[in-house]
């Protein structure tokens, strides 16, 4: 993943680029695929809110070969734009995500807790030992 910063002042862009390759072997049978993925990111920040979009598109390709001859080959090439919108502030991030039509959300949530744990039983020293006392 490739990044470029400050293309605008409070403006990030990723450039990304992944490919998979693999190649399976059964007795007389290959079956090939190949997968690449390329996206591209902006996201734009103004103080502790945020807004982005991040754009992917994925193309693939498998090939089944038995003795020399293809029997299956099928391509595809897949589109996903997603928007994004977020807050940022001390330890509380909250991000909405949607899809291109806007029909599909998905809202996340993240606090940091800074206040230790409270044990419902004692803490046992030495393991099995401290618990039994011996």
């Amino acid at each position: 993943m490739f990044k470029t910063e400050k293309i605008l002042s409070n403006e990030t862009i990723y450039i990304k680029v992944k490919l998979n390759s693999n190649i399976l072997k059964r007795l007389n049978t290959y079956i090939k695929n190949k997968n690449i993925m390329m996206g591209l990111a902006s996201i734009l920040k103004l103080g502790p809110y945020s807004a982005g979009i991040d754009y992917n598109k994925l193309k693939g390709k498998i090939n089944v070969d038995e003795l020399g001859d293809t029997v299956f080959k099928e391509g595809f090439d897949d589109e996903m734009l997603k928007y994004k919108l977020g807050y940022s502030k001390d330890d509380l991030d909250i991000g909405l995500t949607s899809n291109k039509d806007l029909n599909e959300f998905q809202l996340t949530l993240r606090k940091l807790l800074k206040k230790k744990p409270k044990y419902i039983f004692k803490k046992a020293h030495g393991g099995l030992a401290g618990i039994l006392e011996v």
